[in-house]
């Protein structure tokens, strides 16, 4: 590993989807890294008590505590001040721990504020176990490392269920956090099918109540919401761009250039041709 002295693992223990290793690094110097990991990790600091190591995660500064959380795909810039440490590190694949934490989730700075330093006794009591069973291995260890690892994935989603719980919320609406992911995730999908189950998984609601919830916050229903979003996609490929009627219909996830016109003049009243036609010739 750039960066890195030495790193020894002490020792290791794999199930399918949850694995656990005791890792030794040795930095010669401060050390600057930056990874993405597939998997969902969760590293406990053993020693020493204290370690010096910056994090920055998009366009914001961490300082790591002894127990963290990083989310699988997330990419994690690290500064660490020359030393010697041993950690625990656990491993979840995605496969394992997105149907409890809600596979179409979204990690935001405010999320990931709350994964840099985790004060659950719960997480660090089972670590501790891991590790020990990891030193030392019994005859029925897969049954142990699987109980071990899911109490660590429910504490985690009971975590970050208690967090989205204590944000300010619209009275019988979709809190603020729930809306941000909403809209980020609908104007990421303007060339692919959304379902309402995939942006209820993603606010942690019901298909029901993110359909009344949105209502109540937004005055318009989500289909309503949704199609107006791909209006407005679609006007300003029209507007801005000389791309032909085929290709902005394939980035808006039709399958053809006449179901985009369909849709189009359902939606606004014209055909796509007529609109960017009267756009470019206003008089």
């Amino acid at each position: 590993m750039p960066g890195y002295t030495s790193v020894t693992v002490e020792a290791a223990l794999q199930i399918p989807g949850i694995s656990v290793e005791v890792i030794e690094y040795q930095w010669d110097r401060v050390t600057d890294s930056t990874r993405m990991s597939p998997d969902h990790q969760v590293v406990k600091r053993i020693w020493p008590h204290r370690l010096e190591t910056r994090l920055r995660i998009g366009d914001r500064n961490f300082i790591r505590g002894a127990l963290g959380f990083t989310p699988a795909e997330i990419t994690v810039s690290s500064c660490t001040v020359g030393a010697r440490a041993k950690f625990a590190q656990c491993r979840f694949s995605r496969e394992r721990f997105d149907p409890l934490i809600g596979r179409g989730r979204k990690w935001d700075a405010a999320d990931l504020e709350h994964c840099v330093d985790l004060r659950i006794p719960a997480i660090d009591q089972a670590i501790d176990r891991l590790v020990a069973e990891a030193g030392a291995p019994g005859f029925a260890s897969d049954i142990l490392v699987d109980a071990l690892g899911v109490t660590i994935m429910v504490e985690l989603s009971r975590h970050f269920d208690k967090w989205h719980a204590q944000q300010p919320k619209i009275s019988g609406g979709l809190a603020p956090w729930q809306m941000r992911r909403l809209t980020e995730y609908v104007e990421s999908c303007s060339d692919m099918p959304v379902t309402s189950s995939d942006i209820a998984a993603l606010c942690g609601v019901s298909n029901g109540h993110l359909r009344r919830a949105f209502k109540q916050t937004t005055g318009r229903t989500l289909h309503e919401y949704v199609e107006q979003t791909r209006l407005g996609r679609a006007t300003a490929l029209l507007t801005t761009t000389d791309r032909p009627l085929k290709r902005i219909a394939g980035e808006l996830g039709f399958a053809s250039a006449s179901g985009f016109a369909i849709a189009f003049k359902r939606a606004s009243g014209e055909t796509p041709g007529g609109f960017r036609r009267r756009m470019r010739n206003p008089t």
